[in-house]
C-alpha cells in the first residue's frame, strides 16, 4: 500500500510542477522602482477555428485545447483495462471501490446510478487511489460521488446529476489531490445554508487542471458557491478551467460569495500559502453579495500568502445589490501581509457593482469590521475592462499599484474609487478601445490580439459560452 501512496503523490507532484511553470513570475526591479508582473510564457499560434461539440459550448481555441466529446483534453476510451487497473462496468462494481480505496480503477462504460441507494465513496476511509473515467459518464448519484479524496487522482470523468442540499457533484473534500480533465453538468439546489461547487466542495493543497462546469447552482441562503469549487484552503492551483453555469446566491446576505471558478478562499496560518489561477474564464451569470468571474472572495491573514491570477477573463453578467463587492476577476475582502498579483486579464461582462477587474475592501469604509488593510500589496498590470456601467472604479476599487491598464470610459469615471491618477492607466473611448495602439505595454506578439468584438483578447483564448467571446 505504501508503494501505491508514493506513486500517487509523485504523480501529483509532477502535475503541480507542470502547472507552476505556467504561472506568472514576479520581478521587483522595474525601471519605475515598482513591482510588476512578468509576461506569461509564449504560446503556440492560435488556429482561429471555431469548434462546437455536444455540450453546446463554442470554442475558439488553440487546437491542443479543443473540446472533444465534452472533454478539454481528448480522451480515446480504452477497450480494456490497463495493467494495474480494475475495470468498472456497473453500479455494483463502482460501489465496491470503497472496499479498496487505494487501488487504481478505470470506467469501461457509462454508469447510471438512478434508483440506487448510492452512498458517497470515502465516508469511512478517504479514497487515495486513481479513478480514470476513460471518457465516460457517472450520472444521477444523488450525492457527491466521493465524500473524501486524500492523495488520490480523478481524471477523464464526466459527472452529471441534480443535487438538492448537497455540496458538489464530484468530491466533497479533496486534499493533496489532483483533479484533471473532468467536467460537471446538471444542477445543484441548496436552500439550507450549505456551500456548493459544480465539481468540488472544499479543496486543500490540490491541483485542478483542465476542468469545467456547466451545472447551474442556486443557493438561497448564506453560502459560498463556485463553478469549480466552493471553498479553498492552503495551496491550490486552478489551471485551464472554466465555468458556463449560472450561479445564484442571496445577494442581500453578507455571508454569500460566488465565483465562476472559486467561491471563497481563506488563509489564517503563518505559513506561505498560495492560490494560483492561470488560463481560467467564466461566461456564466453570477449573483451574490461578493461575486466575481474568477474568485468571489479572497481573505488572507497569512504572513506570506500569495494570490496570482494570470491570463483569465470574464464575459458573464455579474450582479448583486448596492452594497456588494462585484468585480470582473476577483474580490479582495481581507488582506494582511499577503501579496496579490493580477496580470494579463480582462473583463467584457456586464457588471453592476464596484470594480471592473478587482473589488477592494475599502468599499466598506476601509475595513471589514473596522479593520484597515494594506492595499499597496495588490499589483495589477496589463489588464482591461470593457464591461459594466457606472462602476465605482474602472479597474480596482482601492489599489495603488496599477500599471498599463485600460477601461472603457462609459463604465466608470476613474480607475479607482478615489480618482487616483496613474501615468500608464487610461480611460479609453469606444474607438480607442478598438485600436491596438491604445494599449501601450500589451504584448501583441505572444499574448494578445484584437478580437472580433474589437477589444483585445488572448491569442490562444480558452472556452466561452455560446454567446461569449474568446
Amino acid at each position: 500500500m505504501y508503494e501505491k501512496v508514493i506513486a500517487v503523490l509523485l504523480t501529483f507532484s509532477l502535475l503541480f510542477c507542470l502547472t507552476a511553470c505556467g504561472s506568472p513570475e514576479k520581478t521587483t526591479s522595474s525601471p519605475s522602482g515598482s513591482e510588476t508582473l512578468s509576461d506569461p510564457e509564449k504560446g503556440s499560434d492560435p488556429s482561429g477555428e471555431e469548434q462546437k461539440d455536444s455540450t453546446g459550448i463554442t470554442s475558439v481555441v488553440h487546437p491542443d485545447f479543443a473540446l472533444t466529446d465534452g472533454f478539454i483534453e481528448p480522451v480515446e476510451p480504452k477497450d480494456s483495462a490497463p495493467e494495474g487497473y480494475i475495470p468498472l462496468f456497473t453500479p455494483e462494481e463502482l460501489d465496491k471501490v470503497r472496499l479498496n480505496p487505494g487501488a487504481n480503477y478505470i470506467l469501461m462504460a457509462d454508469i447510471d446510478l438512478s434508483g440506487s441507494t448510492f452512498e458517497s465513496i470515502g465516508v469511512e476511509e478517504a479514497f487515495f487511489g486513481i479513478l480514470d473515467g476513460n471518457g465516460y459518464t457517472v450520472s444521477n448519484a444523488g450525492v457527491p460521488l466521493f465524500e473524501r479524496v486524500s492523495g488520490g487522482m480523478i481524471q477523464n470523468l464526466h459527472i452529471e446529476g441534480q443535487l438538492q442540499q448537497q455540496s458538489a457533484l464530484l468530491v466533497r473534500f479533496a486534499e493533496n489531490a489532483a483533479i484533471q480533465n473532468c467536467w460537471s453538468s446538471g444542477s445543484i439546489l441548496e436552500t439550507e445554508g450549505g456551500h456548493c461547487g459544480g465539481l468540488l466542495f472544499k479543496v486543500t493543497n490540490c491541483n485542478i487542471i483542465s476542468c469545467y462546469n456547466t451545472a447551474d447552482i442556486t443557493a438561497d441562503t448564506a453560502s459560498y458557491a463556485g463553478g469549480i469549487a466552493a471553498l479553498a484552503e492552503e495551496n491550490n492551483t486552478f489551471t485551464n478551467c472554466f465555468n458556463t453555469g449560472t450561479i445564484l446566491c442571496d445577494s442581500n446576505n453578507e455571508d454569500t460569495s460566488a465565483g465562476g471558478i472559486l467561491g471563497y478562499t481563506y488563509t489564517s496560518a503563518s505559513d506561505r500559502f498560495s492560490v494560483i489561477f492561470d488560463q481560467c474564464c467564466n461566461s456564466g451569470a453570477i449573483d451574490a453579495f461578493c461575486a466575481a468571474g474568477i474568485l468571489g472572495n479572497y481573505q488572507s491573514r497569512s504572513e506570506d500568502g500569495v494570490l496570482e491570477i494570470s491570463r483569465c477573463y470574464n464575459s458573464g453578467v455579474i450582479t448583486g445589490n448596492s452594497r456588494c463587492f462585484i468585480a470582473g476577476i476577483c474580490n479582495i475582502v481581507e488582506l494582511r501581509d499577503s501579496d496579490v498579483w493580477i496580470g494579463n486579464c480582462y473583463n467584457i461582462g456586464d457588471l453592476t457593482g464596484s470594480s471592473g477587474i478587482c473589488g477592494g475592501e475599502s468599499f466598506f469604509d476601509n475595513g471589514w469590521d473596522g479593520v484597515s488593510y494594506d492595499f499597496d500589496r495588490i499589483h495589477i498590470q496589463f489588464c482591461h475592462n470593457a464591461g459594466g456601467s457606472l462602476l465605482q472604479a474602472g479597474i480596482a476599487y482601492d489599489v495603488k499599484n496599477l500599471n498599463q491598464c485600460y477601461f472603457l470610459n462609459t463604465t466608470a469615471e476613474t480607475a479607482t474609487h478615489d480618482g487616483a491618477l496613474f501615468a500608464s492607466v487610461r480611460a479609453l473611448t469606444s474607438d480607442e478601445m478598438k485600436n491596438q495602439e491604445s494599449f501601450e505595454g500589451f504584448d501583441f506578439e505572444t499574448v494578445w490580439q484584437m478580437g472580433e468584438n474589437g477589444y483585445p483578447v488572448f491569442q490562444s483564448p480558452l472556452y466561452t459560452g455560446i454567446d461569449g467571446i474568446g
